[in-house]
């Protein structure tokens, strides 16, 4: 089964109105998503406090680490030392017999 297709006829005044409503309606549109100075400036400053926000977050986050590091590098014993310790205990406990 086909279709078919009425041809309706459309004057040089109906194409006009078309176009009109068609242009009419693309002004509202562009209207509405065009930011202003205050709504970039309102942006730049959310921006500006999220990225302050993150960089101390990130500063407290270095500094803990660093306080970490610094006391692990002051309690740890070097592999040497930890030998000499160990072949001493070692040596006592062989003598008291309690290994």
């Amino acid at each position: 089964m086909k279709k078919e297709v009425k041809i309706k006829k459309i004057t040089n005044e109906d194409l006009a109105i078309m176009m009109a409503n068609s242009f009419s309606g693309m002004e509202e549109r562009l209207t509405n998503n065009i930011a202003t100075k205050e709504d970039l400036k309102n942006l730049e400053e959310r921006l500006t406090k999220k990225i302050d926000n993150v960089e101390e977050k990130l500063t407290t986050k270095i500094d803990a680490t660093d306080r970490r590091i610094d006391d692990f590098a002051e309690t740890k014993a070097t592999k040497t030392t930890f030998k000499e310790l160990e072949t001493r205990v070692t040596k006592i406990e062989n003598k008291l017999e309690i290994a």
